[in-house]
């Protein structure tokens, strides 16, 4: 899946300030969880923006876990470094917040 199909995957967007203000965490989040599930947008400040993911199973959440704990909680996108904070929800949902 290519980036804007991505995008174009996540619900709960405000079309098109959020991509302006957002675009890199979005892209980071498309590197962290990749085409696994359902994405939701649920809360965004001026700072930051918190996803929801229901995987589409367990096993593809403990991957995006594995890569969360593999970038120690930081990402670089086009040299910006992101604050990657996650709550596991279920076994299958995980909430991200990208700052």
């Amino acid at each position: 899946m290519d980036r804007i199909n991505f995008i174009e995957s996540v619900s709960g967007i405000k079309y098109p300030r959020m991509i302006v203000d957002f675009f890199d965490h979005f892209i980071a989040l498309k590197q962290i969880v990749e085409d696994s599930g359902k994405v939701n947008v649920i809360n965004h400040d001026n700072t930051s923006i918190t996803f929801s993911i229901t995987f589409n199973s367990s096993d593809s959440k403990d991957l995006a876990l594995h890569t969360i704990n593999s970038l120690g909680g930081n990402i670089a996108i086009y040299g910006r470094s992101i604050l990657i904070c996650v709550e596991v929800l279920t076994d299958s949902e995980i909430k991200i917040n990208l700052q």
